[in-house]
């Protein structure tokens, strides 16, 4: 009798999680601000508390990047051109930036540095995002050949066996170990919440869980709670130094929990304003130019300590924290400008015809070697 794994058809678009997708990316934005552009580090006591809740609310968004993803990709076909497009994304701006740096004199020229570094960006970790995602896509048919195989509760198992050795271990014991995923920022982070994801498009019911928006800002203020509470209470502890934001990771428990809460707030949430929806198609596909503009290698410093000059901003005033706000919501929206900019420049040869036949051709070859490599090692009865 065949087994039952929960997969199902292809569904019309998800807006809600598109919506997600967007938010998700202001969030790194203010995740950045935060962190790259030294905010955190000139705020008064009162403003860093307060930015603290906004860094914990935000540190949710990659997390909810990979969620996103692993939701529809357990249940689509693998396309290797899907890979190139990114790639050729990621190449475009990289180049650019690059060449942008050289001629304003923030770099020199070298052909290792545009080989290496721009041309490769996925090896040479250009952009870590960039290169655990891509690990995670290749993965994809394996892990969606392993998911099919599972029922609904070795899925559960498999999945709550994975998150107690990668994340609450971690959460227990803080030191250095073997499941430590370089606190998230791992292709092997991604593949756990890869089954997550898979698992709450399977088998999860959105409509049976209450309050999930609630839910995520009890865990983030949780997550406040700890920051400022926790390193007093076990101040007597030896090496208490590394409980101090501890679960300020993406692999840590809380942090995964509170992703999953609104991830679950989007997937109840239903847009059918049809002007809602067209906005949200149209800005959705951009997202990912804004992290690959503000946080590129050579762009980062001259955004954030030379045009911004966001080190100088007043760390005792009442302003900082709306100004934190609105210079990541400006940044946000002029990186969309720029992809937008970028999106109409690629559509000159994406709307042909030859190019959709050359990505078919693409897709053709590539599954078509990867068939006889697996035909090739499969054991010979």
């Amino acid at each position: 009798m065949e087994q039952q794994t929960g997969i199902q058809s292809a569904q019309p678009r998800n807006y809600s999680l598109d919506l997600l997708r967007i938010l998700a990316m202001w969030m790194i934005v203010c995740l950045h601000i935060l962190g790259h552009g030294q905010i955190l580090e000139i705020a008064s006591a009162k403003n860093y508390y307060l930015l603290e809740v906004l860094r914990f609310c935000c540190v949710i968004a990659v997390n909810l990047y990979v969620l996103i993803s692993s939701y529809f990709l357990c249940t689509q076909k693998f396309r290797p051109s899907k890979l190139l497009r990114l790639y050729l994304e990621v190449v475009f701006y990289g180049v650019i930036i690059y060449l942008w740096a050289v001629f304003s004199g923030r770099a020199s020229l070298s052909i290792g540095n545009l080989l290496f570094g721009c041309l490769t960006p996925i090896s040479s970790k250009e952009y870590w995002f960039v290169s655990a995602y891509a690990i995670l896509y290749l993965l994809t048919p394996l892990l969606n050949r392993l998911i099919k195989g599972l029922n609904k509760r070795q899925h559960l198992f498999a999945l709550l066996g994975l998150l107690f050795l990668f994340s609450i271990w971690k959460d227990v014991y803080p030191y250095d170990n073997v499941f430590n995923l370089h606190n998230g920022y791992s292709f092997e982070w991604f593949v756990i919440l890869y089954f997550l994801g898979s698992f709450l498009r399977l088998y999860a019911d959105p409509s049976k869980w209450k309050l999930p928006i609630l839910w995520y800002f009890a865990c983030s203020f949780l997550l406040v709670g700890i920051d400022i509470f926790f390193p007093e209470l076990v101040a007597a502890i030896p090496k208490a130094d590394a409980w101090q934001a501890h679960f300020v990771r993406y692999n840590s428990f809380l942090t995964l929990l509170s992703s999953t809460f609104l991830f679950v707030a989007f997937l109840k949430l239903d847009i059918k304003r049809k002007a809602s929806q067209r906005l949200i198609r149209l800005f959705a596909p951009l997202t990912f130019g804004v992290y690959l503009i503000h946080d590129n290698f050579y762009f980062r410093p001259f955004l954030w300590k030379e045009l911004l000059q966001t080190q100088n901003y007043p760390a005792a005033s009442i302003r900082l924290v709306p100004m934190v706000l609105g210079t990541a919501t400006l940044v946000f929206l002029t990186c969309l400008l720029l992809d937008f900019l970028r999106s109409l420049l690629f559509s000159i040869w994406e709307k042909r015809e030859s190019w959709r036949k050359a990505l078919d051709r693409f897709d053709r070859f590539v599954l078509g070697i990867f068939a006889k490599l697996a035909h090739l090692l499969e054991p010979k009865l």
